[in-house]
């Protein structure tokens, strides 16, 4: 064998011996490479999460719900949508705003069993912002059980169920109502996916 083929198997060589402990030592860590408490799927870090409901999306609330963690296991949250749909105050368009709480009494934060209660206005946007129309403006009360998963590069899902509670106009019905009249009580599911930081 010549030189250059020498050469060319040695480079060869060196590429297969060397290169694979490069990869190995710079691969970033996961869970399962973590030694100690901040092992587990549970280890949480994260600090905020942005979320979308796509469930709220197919019956006319397009918005985002953004959470931040308080203190472990307690999760403030702020969520702001557009609301749309044919069945609701003859098609006028509207603005949800809601103030949350979610408890991970299992796990930290966007992990493990989730209880939620959740506090919200439905507005027309067509009436003075100082103005309660009762015909159209409700006041709803949601509480929910569930699930939430947080994977470790970031993707978070949480669904959960529970009973919604609202006074006031009639929203666009997202499942049946098991007790009406001017207080309304129904199903309502909670299906949302975002990420967290």
């Amino acid at each position: 064998m010549n030189l250059a083929g020498r050469l060319v198997a040695a480079a060869i060589a060196a590429i297969v011996l060397l290169v694979p402990r490069v990869a190995r030592a710079e691969a970033a860590p996961t869970f399962a490479d973590r030694d100690g408490p901040s092992a587990g799927v549970d280890a949480s870090d994260r600090s905020f999460a942005l979320f979308v409901s796509p469930f709220a999306m197919a019956y006319g609330r397009l918005g985002a719900e953004g959470d931040w963690v308080v203190a472990h296991g307690i999760v403030a949250a702020v969520d702001a949508a557009a609301v749309r749909a044919p069945s609701w105050a003859d098609g006028r368009s509207g603005a949800a705003l809601g103030l949350a709480a979610h408890a991970y009494p299992l796990g930290s934060a966007f992990h493990a069993l989730a209880l939620s209660a959740r506090l919200g206005v439905v507005r027309s946007l067509r009436d003075p912002p100082f103005r309660v129309n009762p015909h159209v403006d409700a006041a709803e009360l949601a509480l929910s059980a569930g699930w939430h998963w947080t994977w470790d590069y970031g993707l978070s899902v949480r669904v959960g169920a529970g009973p919604l509670v609202a006074v006031g106009g009639r929203l666009p019905p997202m499942s049946p109502e098991l007790l009406a009249g001017p207080v309304r009580v129904s199903l309502w599911g909670d299906a949302s996916v975002g990420w967290a930081f």
